[in-house]
């Protein structure tokens, strides 16, 4: 059996010298440690569609009682409204949602003082009604982020997006705040650099290798999502100490690819890891330049031998490797299928070597 139910909500997006508020979700909710903007449902009578005072006096109630900030004497601004479907299954009913969200837009002058408290309204049994455990101001490109690049989800270790669907319409509002994307540092081929990291560019390269295990080509890699979040600086620092090192391109200040080794000393071997380039510098040549950097730096520490694992689906790596002499040395391995999208389009696995 199936009801339809139509349910109307708001959501308020606080935006504070330049920062928005958004609040995280508890580890028992639905959508556990995502953030979003402070909102509720709007109270209605008969089910009848809310109007507009309506929904600004919703704004001011869950506004203050989910963050205990003072709205009323604020300009509230709608931004706009938009539907949202989800199915909720219990008894054996499933029952198909459709959420109308009004989304508004408040601008609390700077010379305000403001003070955000969460988690404090409570039901008749002490429990939490707003299931926000802590809160944080993030910029709009932080808030872009949020709702484009996937992340991993430090509760359920799921990747996810975690700005929750209630909040992930910000085009208008980004329009509203006359919010422009900053320019990317443009180079030209030769201002390109390419040279070795040393472990004072854990950041960048950190940045660069979850970049790639988080982009569209995600399934290029070899990795463990979850691990290499949750590694600490001294962690990413290692990768460029010892027997290890890390090549990373550069345009200006900016890291915009990277490519990672390491020695095998009992099976006296290194090892490729995997090279990334960001997408708007791909096509020029950069990769083949940090890979060439990798093949000069194992040659200088005296290596003879090296190999790299390729997915079977990445034929310009392959195309890559075999132009440097690298050759199959068995023809394919099967891989662990944990997913039936990798059943698909990752079943062969090319391991490659060369002979220095």
């Amino acid at each position: 059996m199936k009801t339809n139910l139509t349910v109307e909500t708001i959501r308020v997006a606080l935006l504070y010298r330049g920062k928005f508020l958004v609040l995280q979700k508890d580890v028992n909710s639905k959508n556990p440690s995502a953030i979003e903007f402070p909102g509720g449902k709007i109270k209605q009578t008969n089910n009848k569609p809310s109007l507009l005072k309506d929904q600004k006096n919703a704004v001011i109630t869950e506004v203050e009682e989910e963050t205990k900030i003072d709205v009323k004497n604020l300009k509230i601004e709608k931004v706009e409204e938009y539907e949202i479907f989800f199915e909720v299954i219990k008894y054996n009913v499933k029952k198909q949602y459709k959420r109308l969200v009004h989304l508004f837009l408040i601008n609390i002058p700077n010379r305000e003082k403001i003070t955000v408290k969460v988690n404090q309204t409570k039901n008749e049994k002490g429990e939490s009604e707003d299931k926000h455990t802590d809160f944080k101001w993030i910029s709009p490109d932080e808030l872009i982020e949020s709702c484009t690049k996937l992340t991993i989800n430090q509760t359920t270790g799921e990747r996810f997006y975690s700005l929750s669907r209630n909040s992930r319409r910000i085009k208008k509002l980004l329009q509203i705040i006359n919010y422009s994307k900053p320019k990317k540092q443009n180079c030209m081929e030769n201002e390109i650099r390419v040279n070795l990291a040393s472990e004072d560019d854990w950041q960048d390269y950190k940045k660069m290798r979850l970049a790639a295990i988080t982009s569209k080509d995600a399934k290029m890699f070899g990795f463990n999502l979850k691990k290499e979040m949750e590694m600490s600086e001294e962690d990413w620092r290692e990768l460029s100490r010892g027997n290890k090192f890390v090549v990373l391109a550069w345009c200006g200040t900016e890291s915009i690819g990277v490519g990672f080794a390491n020695e095998n000393a009992e099976k006296n071997y290194w090892w490729f890891r995997s090279g990334y380039v960001f997408d708007e510098y791909q096509r020029k040549g950069i990769g083949r330049r940090i890979f060439k950097s990798r093949l000069e730096e194992v040659k200088k520490r005296g290596g003879k031998k090296i190999r790299l694992g390729l997915n079977g689906c990445n034929d310009r790596s392959y195309n890559l490797a075999q132009s440097y002499g690298f050759k199959k040395i068995c023809k394919w391995e099967q891989l662990k299928i944990y997913s039936f999208r990798n059943l698909i389009s990752i079943f062969f696995y090319h391991i490659m070597e060369l002979d220095l």
